[in-house]
């Protein structure tokens, strides 16, 4: 018998007892004629590779691996260690996976992965029946809960909510169908950050989340909430946040709320379309350095891009194109100290560019409004306090001119031309509407600009190098995994 040994060392107060170990075990070796009870599977070791399966799995016999998976999400939260991938498998009977109201996915240890089986369509859900209305069932859940940093959600179908904790530091979200909205607050948000200051320290916000590739959609209404809050991404007090290559549409009423002292928060290659407002900052306590480029706003019924209350201190509208939108970029109770409104398309049938509810614009001393297109006028053009102040870009230049001071710029380039859109549907429905006949070979400003003085490129709208993607790298209308990719020409 060639049964390797070790010895252990067990110590004590009056001294030092050794026992005999089994190498392959690490455990004492049972007493001769001990009865064997049954083998309890390990937790997976780090960075392992494991598997969920509905079908094939177990959660009382399972180990993770490919062979012998575990059964459901909310057993593997609790087996994986740091690092881990955790790829969930499809329900052979099409319906998601559901744990009584309580979260079905949770990152509760660093650097895990939870990944969609590749080809397959995995639901997570916070009701039992897909598409029932999560606050008639279970008000205060949310689907999927990161509590650690530097955790991947990626390629599945949510109905319900992912909430991000204040320890989700550079969490990633990315290539999801999400709807629903809900989580243990009653919001109807789809993704949500935990924090509300003045009462929360910095310690309690996450830093530098990631939404990518995702496809936002149809939240319901959720109990004793009012519209303020109905957004489909909420954030409280997030410091870096990136939205990219998402679309969102339908819902309650805003896409993105930045709101109560966020920071650093990024809006890029997004197709908002068919929804009220696109998105809000506003904040009681602040709200700083938010940059929105090179999105496609078409068909918001209310608000495309909005600031509220004073906030934010710091605001870049660029190269974005809206169409059809009732008020492209609206603002009001003081919103916005430095604004930068340039590089953007404004296409209308009817609506307005800018409105503002306030006397806001008065003795701006920094304001970069130039470069833009304003195609369709109307007679509900540009509106401030309620009041028509020009229906033409040179009346609007002119006005601009009697109000902002300093080193504020005035639209004094920009154009009402026709931004010739392809339209290849034919009824601007779709992100590829928006491509226009002629793109700047490097998105630089042409010879004759640069000769008058221009900082930026001339008016190109969403696309600066004619080969951006704008919304998902594949659109998903229901549950799918989208292919997370990286659009060329991003800066």
């Amino acid at each position: 018998m060639n049964t390797r040994l070790r010895f252990g060392v067990c110590r004590f107060a009056g001294g030092m007892i050794l026992a005999l170990l089994s190498a392959d075990q690490g455990q004492a070796a049972p007493r001769p004629g001990a009865a064997k009870g049954p083998e309890k599977p390990e937790p997976a070791p780090p960075g392992r590779t494991c598997h969920v399966d509905w079908d094939k799995g177990s959660d009382e016999t399972g180990d993770g691996s490919a062979g012998k998976p575990w059964k459901t999400p909310w057993h593997a939260a609790g087996q994986a260690q740091d690092g881990a991938t955790i790829i969930v498998h499809a329900r052979s009977d099409g319906k998601p996976y559901y744990n009584g109201g309580q979260p079905v996915l949770k990152a509760i240890v660093p650097d895990l992965r939870w990944q969609a089986a590749k080809g397959e369509i995995v639901k997570l859900s916070t009701t039992k029946e897909w598409g029932q209305n999560p606050y008639e069932a279970y008000p205060r859940a949310s689907t999927v809960v990161v509590g650690e940093a530097n955790a991947v959600i990626q390629g599945f179908g949510v109905w319900g909510s992912i909430l991000v904790g204040a320890r989700g530091d550079r969490c990633t979200i990315e290539g999801c169908d999400l709807s629903g909205g809900g989580d243990y607050q009653g919001f109807p948000a789809m993704i949500r950050t935990t924090g509300s200051p003045p009462n929360k320290t910095p310690d309690d916000w996450c830093e530098d989340l990631v939404v990518r590739n995702c496809t936002l959609h149809d939240n319901v209404k959720a109990m004793n909430q009012g519209p303020a809050n109905d957004a489909m991404v909420l954030t409280y007090g997030a410091k870096g946040m990136i939205v990219e290559n998402c679309e969102f549409h339908g819902g309650l009423n805003i896409g993105i709320k930045w709101k109560d002292r966020c920071n650093r928060m990024t809006a890029r290659y997004c197709y908002f379309h068919d929804m009220p407002t696109g998105i809000q900052g506003d904040g009681q306590y602040g709200v700083d350095w938010i940059d929105t480029h090179n999105n496609v706003f078409a068909n918001v019924g209310r608000i495309a891009v909005a600031v509220e209350n004073g906030a934010p201190n710091r605001f870049s509208v660029r190269n974005n194109t809206f169409y059809n939108c009732a008020v492209d970029v609206g603002w009001w109770r003081g919103g916005g100290a430095n604004v930068e409104i340039f590089n953007n398309i404004f296409c209308h049938r009817s609506g307005g560019f800018y409105q503002s509810y306030d006397e806001g614009w008065k003795g701006r001393e920094y304001a970069y409004q130039d470069y833009n297109c304003f195609s369709g006028a109307n007679d509900t053009c540009w509106r401030i306090n309620g009041k028509k102040v020009a229906t033409t870009v040179a009346a609007w230049r002119q006005w601009l001119g009697d109000q902002l001071v300093g080193d504020a710029c005035r639209d004094e380039h920009s154009t009402s031309d026709d931004p010739g859109f392809l339209n290849q549907s034919g009824a601007f429905k779709r992100q590829e509407d928006f491509n226009r006949k002629s793109y700047p070979k490097d998105g630089r400003p042409s010879a004759s600009a640069i000769e008058a003085g221009a900082k930026w490129p001339e008016v190109m709208g969403a696309y600066v190098a004619g080969d951006e993607v704008i919304g998902p790298a594949r659109k998903s209308t229901s549950p799918a995994t989208t292919k997370a990719t990286q659009p060329a020409g991003r800066p």
